[in-house]
């Protein structure tokens, strides 16, 4: 499960304000680091090979990158940290384009074409892809709709049972992209079509098909930021604003009773608290479209986490039971948090066992990545840090 979301506003002075945040909520537990690639250098990634899976992966030469870009790899959750492949699944270029993987069970992607002037790439490797050579939504709506590029659920030298193709079997997702202009695609894989939508509300989560969330939303268009401070008339009695003192009909007509427990916020009474895709996907749609507006970089990026945070799965309160006599629950956990800045080309990380956030600057990257230097091609990985958990108050 994933929730993706984009805030676009301005500063005071004008000055645009584009950010995106994700989630990336899973079942089983997985370690992560950051990846960077430079531009300019080939862009090598790995994936597992038949019979040997991570010990031996497959090294294939994706392209050569007209962007430096940095992106989230998945690894094994525990030291020597194996990648269970070097593409990423999320992540940002030096141009402000952002592309995120969320997934998306029953995606049937592209068959393969034999014209040579059409890139047949392994859907596992599509936000690399992307990152390498696009820059705006306008373009990446373009490779599709020129047919110049085609994900592909073949990835040579594995397959999974039967000879169904390793991400089909294993792997379903969909894509959100972003771009510094503030535009915002949706791509799907439907019945071997690639799907491309526009996204005005800026949010994306699981399942079903983009459509069907952008007419659910619209079944919750009653829900309001606002409180209720009217009494209401119904049936001979009063009905007083919520907070009333008097929950309980009075011995003397009019009567009273409340319409609502003490408190405010009883205008988003009804919105859905679960977890599930659909309830996910209205409560972060609705709540960024009741958010104040930032108006500063830090208000941007600190309003991304805070949206985050309504759906943040604390580990236990979505389980799958065990299969097996004696075995324990898969718990769901929000494992990674990604904010990146789209106008300021700042990524910032968050894990799971830690609320404090880490950030990464495009100017900074020359530090971890200087560009020339062996393993170029296959990128340069960077640990996460997960502590510490806070930092101590100091006198000022």
């Amino acid at each position: 499960m994933c929730t993706d979301l984009l805030i676009v506003s301005e500063t005071a002075e004008g000055r645009d304000l584009v950010v995106n945040a994700r989630s990336q909520e899973f079942d089983t537990e997985l370690g992560y680091r950051l990846m960077v690639r430079r531009k300019g250098a080939m862009v090598q990634v790995t994936q597992p090979r038949k019979g040997s899976g991570l010990a031996n992966p497959i090294l294939v030469d994706l392209c050569k990158s007209k962007y430096d870009y940095m992106g989230i790899i998945m690894t094994m959750p525990h030291e020597p940290w194996t990648p269970v492949s070097t593409s990423v699944f999320d992540g940002m270029n030096s141009a402000g384009l952002s592309v995120g993987s969320l997934n998306a069970p029953g995606s049937v992607y592209q068959p393969k074409s034999d014209d040579p002037g059409t890139h047949n790439v392994f859907v596992g490797f599509l936000v690399d892809w992307l990152l390498s050579n696009y820059a705006t939504c306008k373009e990446v709506q373009g490779a599709f709709d020129t047919d110049k590029v085609r994900f592909v659920a073949d990835a040579e030298g594995y397959e999974g049972p039967d000879g169904i193709a390793f991400v089909e079997f294993h792997v379903h997702t969909h894509f959100a992209v972003h771009d510094a202009n503030g535009k915002s695609l949706v791509i799907e894989f439907v019945e071997g079509k690639a799907k491309v939508t526009e996204n005005p509300v800026g949010v994306l989560t699981n399942l079903p098909v983009f459509s069907w969330h952008m007419t659910n939303l619209g079944l919750y268009a009653h829900l309001s930021p606002y409180s209720t401070h009217e009494p209401v008339e119904f049936g001979g009695l009063t009905y007083a604003p919520p907070g009333s003192l008097s929950p309980e009909p009075r011995s003397k007509p009019p009567g009273y009773r409340s319409t609502g427990i003490p408190g405010v916020g009883d205008g988003l009474a009804g919105i859905p608290g679960d977890f599930r895709p659909a309830s996910r996907f209205v409560r972060t749609a609705y709540l960024k479209h009741f958010a104040v507006a930032p108006r500063t970089e830090s208000e941007a990026v600190n309003q991304g986490f805070h949206l985050l945070n309504a759906v943040d799965i604390v580990k236990g309160a979505a389980a799958e039971k065990p299969d097996k006599p004696g075995a324990k629950p898969l718990y769901d956990t929000a494992q990674i948090i990604v904010v990146k800045d789209l106008i300021n080309k700042k990524l910032y990380l968050r894990m799971y066992e830690s609320p404090m956030p880490y950030v990464i600057a495009f100017d900074d990257i020359g530090k971890f990545a200087p560009g020339g230097g062996a393993g170029e091609s296959q990128g340069v990985e960077i640990a996460i840090p997960i502590e510490p958990l806070a930092l101590p108050l100091e006198v000022r």
